[in-house]
């Protein structure tokens, strides 16, 4: 019976060890800075905090939009309110490329399969269209609002390199 349980107390050593080598994983809700409810506000403060240049506006249907310029074309951050909800539910982050050529099923696939958090798509005139969207409706912390704005930024460039630079795009 000892000799089966040395495999359980050596899984418990190494997943101890993982734990204490990963403190960040550990932190406390007091460390940590929920927003109930995102507003526009807090998108404003993400944004000007990642320094990026940004124009705010509302759509007819009130939904507020940030334009956040990119190194090539305007990055939209749409605060939606799904549903009937009376809150902001989701955060959609998009950009549309303009291009010379269209770009390829093939190549949007590529970026598809080798990459996450993140979605290319090709609209009717084979302009290339990048976007993932984040749910915020039952709350979420401002470092992963941030974390998570800030990671799509750097997501569209690294697709402008890889993907639309790669093929002359």
């Amino acid at each position: 019976m000892t000799r089966a349980l040395i495999p359980a107390v050596l899984m418990l050593v190494a997943f101890g060890a993982v734990a204490l080598a990963r403190p960040h994983l550990s932190a406390t809700p007091t460390d940590l800075h929920l927003i109930a409810q995102v507003s526009p506000s807090d998108v404003r403060s993400v944004l000007d905090e990642l320094k990026a240049t940004y124009k705010e506006q509302k759509e007819v249907d009130g939904t507020t939009v940030f334009l956040v310029s990119g190194p090539r074309d305007s990055i939209l951050i749409y605060l939606h309110r799904d549903g009937n909800a009376g809150f902001v539910t989701s955060l959609e982050a998009t950009t549309t490329y303009s291009v010379k050529d269209k770009l390829s099923v093939s190549a949007a696939n590529d970026w598809n399969s080798s990459n996450r958090f993140s979605r290319c798509s090709i609209d009717a005139d084979g302009r290339p269209t990048l976007a993932t969207d984040v749910i915020v409706g039952s709350g979420i912390t401002r470092e992963s609002l941030s974390a998570s704005v800030n990671l799509f930024l750097m997501t569209a460039k690294k697709f402008e390199a890889e993907t639309l630079a790669k093929r002359g795009l």
